[in-house]
């Protein structure tokens, strides 16, 4: 049924629990795995003139944060397919710049998969409400099915690895 999986990841507690899932899927499935990390931009308003000398970005310090970027994608992308061969799976992990939404729907359609599978991050009520979760813009626009994994207290996976001053909510 589900030839080609896709999770959609990054490094979040949500994105390791949809990783799990799709590597226990892909192995009773007899599928193929891929994941995306889809790389966020350095903010381009970080450049800028501010008025505010002290406060303008240098080229040193946009050159010292795509270092960083860098290193934290290779990273991620390494324990991934580390978690996978673990299991005797090949993980193919592809890193691509972009909108994370749109990114993923159209990796997700040229990749041609039959089950797309990411982590649906815990809000409130009140917040989902109030503002669409990429999570829900994603559901949305995947051109297959979707599986959305959450986690719950007691089920969360654990990053194996930690990167200096990354976020991983």
């Amino acid at each position: 049924m589900f030839e080609t999986l896709l999770v959609a990841f990054d490094g979040s507690p949500e994105s390791w629990r949809a990783l799990d899932m799709g590597i226990d899927l892909a192995v009773r499935l007899g599928a193929e795995l891929h994941a995306i990390i889809v790389e966020e931009d350095v903010p381009t308003y970080a450049s800028l003139p501010t008025g505010i000398p002290e406060y303008r970005l240098t080229a040193e310090v946009i050159e010292a944060a795509e270092t960083q970027q860098i290193a934290y994608y290779t990273a991620l992308r390494t324990a991934a397919e580390q978690r996978a061969a673990a299991c005797g799976l090949p993980l193919q992990v592809t890193v691509l710049p972009g909108a994370a939404v749109q990114t993923i729907a159209e990796f997700a359609k040229t990749l041609r998969c039959g089950l797309l599978i990411y982590g649906h991050p815990q809000h409130s009520l009140l917040y989902s409400r109030l503002r669409a979760t990429t999570a829900q813009a994603l559901a949305c626009a995947a051109p297959c099915s979707v599986l959305a994994v959450k986690v719950c207290s007691g089920n969360a996976t654990a990053s194996p690895f930690a990167v200096a001053g990354a976020s991983t909510s």
